[in-house]
């Protein structure tokens, strides 16, 4: 059984590119990269530093859900940022130790290749299997997904149906009750696998950077796309857009392409997606706008508070009449929470699990993945 308190997050800060909490992150431990470049096997040769320095960029990240002692952690060929990453392609590490030391475990994996490691996935009914996606975000090129029946020693690719321009998967997700059923969020749109991920499934065309599932109800799954909010009841065999109170995308980059004046990765208008436990309420963060919410309840605080921003709409805060001004006909309708500052890019979906008993969530400039 997992520990509710202990976080583990990725990055790629010089010194500490993994961070461990044991007390639900007021307090964190820093990895520095140097264990992840001392249990590098086939990877060695890919590892050109001759003081032995530089930082590593990491990003995929998953805990067993049986044994939080077992982590992966994905790394990022990143030829983008002005960071000396001497570390070429792309690696998956494991660790048996809750994070403090790490060995490469990518056998089968083609890490050579500038591709980024963006999400990783354990079934949770049989934490032998193991999914990773791949993208060009932050690097040049996605190759697909790849797959583990061994506990992380050998991998396979199972990207049969994705399209070329599918390969870059940014996030996929696995239903608890039905494990042979994945989700993938591509920059060719959103695909459906029900046989473990050995073949795909085209079921939206929206280009997608993030998909969530509701805890409490599997069936229901949110994703974050450049056409806005995508909302499934099916896990993913249909859609329904859900975009009341966002903002429109004025400025389509396509496929996730890079845009000038934009050196460190690719352009995606929906950033990033967040649900609550219960379905209740819903984020969505956008490129250059900023972050917003819809609730479908009226949720009470808790302490601490966690949400904060331009919105005049705390929790528990409805209309004077009680009436809800995150939902319409039934639906969520979106109000913005914290807006973009100087147009930087929000690439955040935050909900602390004190306030709302669900997973922390979180994507920034140098934090690149929570775990729980």
């Amino acid at each position: 059984m997992q520990n509710p308190n202990k976080l583990y997050a990725t990055g790629w800060q010089n010194g500490h590119p993994f961070s461990i909490s044991e007390d639900g992150g007021v307090n964190w431990k820093f990895i520095s990269e140097q264990v992840f470049f001392q249990g590098l096997e086939k990877g060695k040769s890919l590892f050109q530093s001759e003081g032995g320095g530089g930082a590593i960029h990491l990003h995929g990240l998953a805990v067993d859900p049986k044994n939080d002692k077992i982590v992966f952690a994905g790394s990022i060929s990143d030829s983008r940022s002005p960071v000396n990453f001497p570390l070429k392609g792309a690696h998956i590490f494991k660790s048996e130790d809750g994070g403090n030391s790490w060995k490469e475990m990518d056998e089968g994996f083609e890490h050579g290749e500038d591709t980024a490691i963006h999400d990783i996935i354990i079934d949770p009914k049989n934490t032998s299997i193991i999914y990773v996606s791949t993208t060009r975000h932050e690097s040049e090129k996605g190759i697909g997904v790849y797959k583990s029946e061994d506990a992380g020693k050998n991998w396979r690719e199972v990207s049969g149906g994705l399209s070329d321009d599918s390969l870059s998967v940014n996030t996929l997700i696995i239903d608890p009750e039905n494990t042979k059923e994945l989700v993938a969020a591509t920059f060719g749109g959103l695909y459906k696998s029900t046989d473990g991920g050995e073949n795909w499934k085209k079921t939206s065309s929206a280009s997608s950077f993030d998909v969530e599932y509701v805890i409490d109800d599997s069936k229901t799954v949110y994703a974050s796309t450049d056409d806005g909010v995508l909302q499934s009841r099916d896990f993913g065999n249909t859609w329904i857009a859900v975009n009341s109170g966002l903002p429109p995308n004025q400025n389509k980059f396509g496929l996730g392409q890079a845009a000038s004046g934009n050196p460190m990765g690719h352009r995606h208008f929906g950033a990033g997606v967040g649900v609550d436990k219960t379905g209740q309420v819903i984020y969505a963060a956008f490129q250059d706008k900023g972050l917003y919410v819809a609730r479908l309840a009226d949720i009470q605080p808790k302490d601490p508070v966690s949400e904060f921003g331009s919105s005049p709409y705390g929790f528990g805060s409805f209309g004077p009449d009680g009436s809800n001004p995150f939902s319409t006909a039934g639906g969520p309708n979106f109000l913005l929470i914290l807006a973009a500052v100087g147009g930087f890019v929000v690439l955040v979906t935050l909900v602390l699990r004190k306030q709302l008993d669900t997973p922390v969530s979180q994507d920034n400039q140098k934090t690149d993945d929570f775990d729980v």
